[in-house]
């Protein structure tokens, strides 16, 4: 699996602009899976590679690999964003 990592990913500013709005919602609110459907889009990714990120830390069902793989581009574009994570 390919790692995705802040100095090797770039993101559009239409995309940082979507997670930093999708970032400041509740995960499982409507308008979060609403943001996160543009984000999908903008990100141009694969209908497997969904979900297109997740808070890290989140559990839930996607399989072990499509969840890392989403957490790390979640904290792709946090750092991207200028967005600090805890922890």
């Amino acid at each position: 699996m390919e790692r995705i990592a802040p100095d090797r990913e770039t993101f559009s500013a239409k995309a940082l602009a979507t997670f930093r709005a999708m970032h400041a919602l509740d995960q499982f609110s409507d308008q979060w899976w609403k943001l996160h459907g543009k984000l999908f889009f903008e990100l141009r990714l694969r209908p497997w590679e969904w979900p297109a990120c997740e808070r890290p830390g989140t559990q839930g069902s996607p399989a072990n690999g499509e969840r890392q793989h989403a957490q790390a581009r979640y904290r792709a574009l946090a750092a991207a964003a200028g967005i600090a994570l805890p922890g």
